[in-house]
C-alpha cells in the first residue's frame, strides 16, 4: 500500500442486499464507493482472486447496483495471496483473511457493515489467538482499520487517508506508490522534463521501470516523457536525434533487453510539469524523477478530470510539438507495440 494510493479490503456483506434499510440508502452508499474507488483507490482480491468469484454464484442476493460497481471495477483490484489455512465460507471469516493479509501488506482500511463490526468486536479473542490484534488493542474498529458503511467518517483509517504527502526521495517509495500500478496498468507514461539516463541522480530509475518484468499479464507500455534538449540552460545539440537514442540504449537498452522489455521514449519542444500518468492511477511529482538528491518530494493524487485534460493537451499540437520518438532498446524494423 502507498501513502497516496490507498487500498482497501471488503467484507462480502457490504455488497449483500438485505444489509440496507431501502433501495434509496445501497444506491447512495455504492455512489459514494464508487467515487472513491475511481478516484484514490485499489480493491485487494483476497485468496488469489477467490474474493470476487464468490459474487458470480447465485446462494446469496448480492445488491445489483453492487455487482455492477464490482464489474466496473475489476480493474482495479490487485489480487492477494491466501493467508489463512483454509477458505473462507462466512463474513466474519472474510474478515479474518482481509486481517491477515493486511499484516502481510498493509492495507488502508477494510470496509464493512455495522453489523460485522459488532461480530468482530465480539470474536476479538478469537482474532487475538490468531495473532491478528495486538493484545493490548481494546479499540477492535481502529485496530482493525475497519471503516464502517455509512458511517466511515468516524473511523481512523478513513480519516487517514491523503491526497498528497511529502515522501523521502527513495526507491522504497517508487515502489510502494509505484508497484500496484506497474501490476494492474496497461500503460504508464512518466514525463519529466530532465530525465537522464547519464546523470547519476536517475541512477536508480531503472528500478523503477523493472518493477514491471514480472508482469503476468501482457506487457505494460511504458512511456519517458523529456525536452529535446540538455539542461536547464536549454542547450541544443547537432543530431539530437542520434544524440538522445544512443545515451539511453547505450545505458539502458540491455538491461531492457536481458527482461524481455521496452520503453518508448518521447522529445518534445516544450514540458514542464512531472506527471506519472497511468490508466488506473495517476500523481503529480513536485520534482524531478531522480532517485537521489533532495531529502523528501512531493507526491499529489491526480483527479481523472486533471489527468485526461494533461493528455488532451499533450496531444494538441498547438502547445505541445513532438521533436523525435524512439524505443529502448533500440528497434529498427520491428515494433513491440
Amino acid at each position: 500500500m502507498g501513502t497516496i494510493l490507498h487500498e482497501y479490503a471488503i467484507t462480502p456483506d457490504v455488497f449483500d442486499l438485505s444489509s440496507y434499510s431501502s433501495e434509496e440508502v445501497a444506491e447512495a452508499r455504492f455512489d459514494l464507493w464508487a467515487n472513491v474507488f475511481s478516484e484514490e483507490a485499489l480493491i485487494r482480491n483476497l485468496r488469489n482472486g477467490k474474493w470476487f468469484e464468490q459474487f458470480k454464484k447465485n446462494d446469496r442476493k448480492w445488491h445489483a447496483r453492487g455487482k455492477t460497481l464490482l464489474q466496473n471495477l475489476n480493474k482495479r483490484m490487485r489480487v492477494a495471496a491466501a493467508e489463512l489455512p483454509k477458505d473462507p465460507s462466512t463474513d466474519l471469516e472474510w474478515g479474518y483473511e482481509a486481517f491477515a493479509s493486511d499484516k502481510r501488506n498493509l492495507l488502508t482500511g477494510i470496509l464493512t457493515t455495522k453489523k460485522m463490526a459488532y461480530e468482530f468486536n465480539k470474536n476479538k479473542e478469537i482474532i487475538r489467538s490468531l495473532k491478528l490484534l495486538d493484545i493490548e488493542e481494546n479499540d477492535v474498529i481502529d485496530a482493525l482499520k475497519l471503516i464502517i458503511i455509512g458511517d466511515h467518517d468516524s473511523t481512523k483509517a478513513w480519516k487517514n487517508r491523503k491526497q498528497a504527502d511529502r515522501l523521502p526521495r527513495s526507491i522504497s517509495t517508487y515502489e510502494s506508490e509505484l508497484k500496484p500500478i506497474m501490476e494492474l496498468a496497461n500503460s504508464v507514461m512518466f514525463m519529466d522534463h530532465g530525465m537522464d539516463p547519464s546523470d547519476p541522480d536517475y541512477e536508480g530509475f531503472i528500478d523503477i521501470l523493472l518493477m514491471a518484468k514480472e508482469r503476468i499479464e501482457k506487457p505494460l507500455l511504458i512511456e519517458l516523457h523529456r525536452l529535446w534538449t540538455i539542461g536547464a540552460g536549454h542547450k541544443i545539440v547537432d543530431d539530437y536525434k542520434n544524440f538522445w537514442e544512443k545515451k539511453f540504449n547505450n545505458i539502458w537498452g540491455k538491461i531492457l533487453m536481458d527482461n524481455d522489455m521496452q520503453v518508448k521514449v518521447y522529445l518534445w519542444n516544450d514540458l514542464h510539469d512531472r506527471y506519472i500518468i497511468s490508466d488506473v492511477f495517476a500523481y503529480h511529482i513536485g520534482n524531478e524523477l531522480k532517485t537521489h538528491g533532495r531529502d523528501t518530494m512531493t507526491w499529489s493524487r491526480v483527479p481523472p478530470d486533471i489527468r485526461d485534460t494533461v493528455m488532451r493537451e499533450m496531444a494538441n499540437p498547438k502547445k505541445y510539438k513532438l521533436m523525435h520518438d524512439f524505443s529502448i532498446p533500440l528497434v529498427k524494423e520491428k515494433r513491440m507495440f
